[in-house]
């Protein structure tokens, strides 16, 4: 295979890999991103302090800000809120910091419930190749109060993230997250090979990419990025205390 034929398929495992990709680019955002990034700026609040407010990861916020990911309805109507209040100076930095600082304190936008996220067996892993395939595999399903809309937990199998993760525990994953230093993720190689295990980005501008497990009988292990066909990182570990 020619070396373009071989970008041009990675690049295509890239796109099939993103989940809910494929519906954001169908859906528009309402939106007015230098509005929004105006007005938390001039209430001094951070991208943390705002995503913490929100209910969802400061990464995600980044990506919204930027305009390379759509919220949700349902977030986008919270980010709507925030600027409509932030306008009519119904909002001041002293209030925000409040609720920020208070752990009482009411939230900035109504959290909603706790939704459940689908179950899969660490088999079903192995077999999947994007978050799709992952869907139609589910074993049960966990409580959770992750916002990202594709979520979903693996059973985790093996012994190289004891004593942090041991086998049978429910470890939920955020697909529409990007990984960052030291987050545990589930990576599955283009070769079929799945791994739960510590990430770090190596290598000229993070091109490659080292696993390395909590259990130190395990070596670490590092790859090319465009090894993968997907690198989902952690949300929350559910254990069950009879397995």
């Amino acid at each position: 295979m020619d070396e373009d034929n071989q970008k041009n398929e990675a690049e295509g495992d890239q796109a099939n890999l993103n989940g809910a990709g494929q519906e954001e680019e169908a859906r528009s955002s309402s939106l007015d991103l230098q509005k929004l990034r105006k007005l938390r700026k001039g209430l001094r609040l951070t991208q943390a302090e705002l995503a913490a407010m929100l209910g969802i990861h400061r990464t995600y916020l980044v990506l919204i800000e930027k305009g390379k990911k759509i919220p949700s309805p349902r977030l986008e109507r919270s980010i709507l809120d925030f600027m409509d209040k932030a306008e009519r100076d119904s909002l001041s930095p002293q209030s925000l910091w409040r609720q920020v600082t208070t752990a009482n304190a009411s939230p900035l936008v109504s959290e909603p419930p706790a939704r459940r996220a689908p179950v899969v067996s660490w088999a079903a892993a192995g077999e999947a190749r994007a978050y799709e395939d992952l869907a139609n595999q589910i074993e049960e399903t966990v409580e959770t109060d992750c916002k990202d809309p594709n979520t979903f937990a693996i059973i985790i199998e093996g012994d190289s993230m004891e004593n942090k993760f041991y086998a049978g525990d429910r470890v939920v994953f955020a697909p529409n997250s990007e990984p960052r230093n030291g987050d545990a993720v589930v990576a599955k190689l283009t070769d079929g090979r799945v791994f739960f295990k510590y990430f770090y980005r190596t290598g000229p501008e993070g091109s490659r990419v080292k696993l390395v497990s909590e259990n130190s009988l395990y070596t670490p292990l590092e790859f090319e990025r465009s090894e993968f066909n997907f690198i989902y990182p952690a949300w929350e570990i559910k254990r069950k205390l009879r397995r």
